[in-house]
């Protein structure tokens, strides 16, 4: 299985956005250190508590500058927000810099604060989605990139640089209808290991409360199961928590009822655990509980 970390940055009130960031890139650099595979960063804008990260590819720059193995992804980038073109260098540069590490995850995204902050109607988000992602590919694979869509148009322009992974690096598409046979399936998950549940437990409760608190209050526009979600149910579906031994438990039935192939851990759904007590929960998964799955 493949584990990695997950984070869309959330920042409290009480928060200082420069170390925010400082936070992941640490926690990324130490996930490198420990033989985790991968990071994920959200795109997501306008909701500081929700999110203080519309630019990922920028914060994925910054990793890749610090770690050696760690694949660096987008969870996801909100494709029909971007200029394809200019993405695409994006993306390649960042593969460049990581020497092939850059993971390329894409959505249309659902929160219509996204596209009337952006100026893009809402209803176009699928036929752009689809569109953006055709040039993108072009612009990887093709020496010269001629296209005449409905959104958007080039006339043999040279897109460079390429990538380092060929033909381009792995496209992720964020879904919920898509055959389970022909996708990998990597489960978001909170987690926290500690030396017994209870702690563990106590660690993660104020990070979700938070979380929580900012779903209900209306500003992330969360609708349905996520806004009704107690803390227990969330600690209960949704999270890997408690003593090593309960971890690998939890992970195995996860894997056995999603035939996953991996999970990305999202250790402070609301940003409020401190990076110290994040550092010992990571590397106690990685010395008790990662060999069991490798």
């Amino acid at each position: 299985m493949e584990f990695g970390l997950f984070d869309q940055l959330p920042c409290a009130v009480t928060q200082q956005t420069a170390i925010r960031y400082l936070d992941i890139i640490a926690q990324s650099q130490l996930a490198d250190e420990l033989g985790l595979d991968s990071v994920w960063l959200a795109e997501y804008h306008f909701n500081p508590r929700f999110s203080i990260m519309p630019a990922p590819l920028l914060v994925a720059s910054a990793i890749a500058q610090c770690t050696k193995n760690l694949k660096i992804g987008t969870a996801v980038n909100l494709l029909p927000l971007h200029q394809p073109i200019r993405l695409a260098e994006e993306v390649a540069t960042l593969d460049v810099l990581s020497q092939g590490r850059a993971i390329f995850g894409i959505g249309r995204g659902s929160n219509p604060e996204h596209y009337e902050g952006m100026g893009i109607p809402v209803d176009q988000g699928r036929p752009r989605f689809t569109e953006a992602l055709e040039v993108v590919l072009k612009c990887w694979t093709e020496y010269q990139v001629s296209h005449q869509g409905e959104y958007y148009q080039a006339n043999g322009v040279s897109v460079i640089p390429k990538p380092i992974q060929q033909p381009h690096p792995p496209v992720y598409i964020a879904s919920n209808s898509h055959d389970a046979a022909q996708v990998k399936i990597i489960p978001t998950l909170a987690a926290c290991v500690a030396e017994n549940r209870k702690k563990a437990e106590a660690i993660l409760r104020p990070t979700i409360e938070n979380y929580l608190g900012v779903l209900r209050g209306g500003r992330s526009r969360g609708s349905g199961r996520a806004v009704t979600l107690t803390c227990e149910e969330f600690l209960k579906e949704y999270a890997i928590v408690g003593d090593p031994q309960e971890c690998i438990d939890q992970i195995s039935r996860f894997k056995e009822m999603f035939d996953c192939q991996g999970i990305m851990f999202w250790h402070n759904v609301g940003g409020m655990v401190p990076n110290e007590e994040l550092s010992r929960s990571m590397k106690l998964f990685a010395d008790k509980v990662l060999p069991h799955f490798k």
